[in-house]
C-alpha cells in the first residue's frame, strides 16, 4: 500500500487545497457513483445540520459575537494545518464550492466574517469550546451540544471507513 502523509502541517494551506481539488475532479463522478459513499454523505450532512441547529437554539452564536466584539476568536492561525486534502474533499463532496481564502488577521484560514466556512470540520474545532460556552450552558446543555457533536463526527468516522480504503486503492493502482 502507498504511503500516505494524513497531515498537512508544515504545507502551505493553498497547496493542500490544491490537493483536494485535485482529487475531487479526478474522482468525484466514480465517488458520486459508488454505492455507499452518497448515503454516509446524506447521513453526515443531516448531522453537521443537526449540529449546526442545536449550537444555534443552545444560543452559542451569541458567547462567539460577544468574544468577537472583544477582539478574541477561538480559531487561531495555524489550527488550518489540521485540515488535509481528505477533509477538505469531503467539503467539496458535501457541495461546497471551494473557494476558501485566508481572511485578514489572526486567524484560521478557513475563518470567514460569520465563522467557519467548512461543513465538514475537524473533531478539534467541533470539540473546542471556551470557559463561557461551558459555563453558559452548564452541565446540561453542554452534555446535549456534546451528544450531538459526538453524532456527527461518528458519521464522519463511518464515511471516511469507505472512502479513505477506495482513495488508497485508486492510490496504489495509479501507482
Amino acid at each position: 500500500m502507498a504511503k500516505i502523509d494524513w497531515s498537512s502541517k508544515g504545507q502551505e494551506t493553498p497547496s493542500v487545497i490544491e490537493r483536494a481539488h485535485h482529487l475531487y475532479q479526478r474522482h468525484g463522478p466514480a465517488l458520486t457513483s459508488h454505492p455507499r459513499i452518497p448515503g454516509l454523505l446524506a447521513q453526515y450532512q443531516k448531522d453537521i445540520d443537526l449540529t449546526a441547529r442545536r449550537t444555534v437554539s443552545l444560543g452559542v452564536p451569541a458567547f462567539c459575537i460577544a468574544c468577537a466584539k472583544r477582539d478574541c476568536v477561538c480559531c487561531f492561525k495555524g489550527v488550518e494545518q489540521r485540515y488535509d486534502e481528505y477533509l477538505l474533499l469531503t467539503n467539496l463532496m458535501l457541495g461546497d464550492r471551494g473557494a476558501w481564502a485566508a481572511q485578514a488577521g489572526a486567524t484560521c484560514f478557513y475563518c470567514g466574517a460569520a465563522g467557519c466556512t467548512l461543513a465538514a470540520k475537524h473533531s478539534f474545532c467541533l470539540n473546542f469550546y471556551c470557559a463561557d460556552i461551558k459555563r453558559g450552558l452548564g452541565v446540561a446543555g453542554m452534555d446535549v451540544l456534546m451528544r450531538q457533536v459526538g453524532q456527527e463526527l461518528s458519521s464522519q468516522w463511518e464515511l471516511e471507513r469507505v472512502l479513505m480504503p477506495w482513495l488508497w486503492a485508486e492510490a496504489e493502482r495509479e501507482g
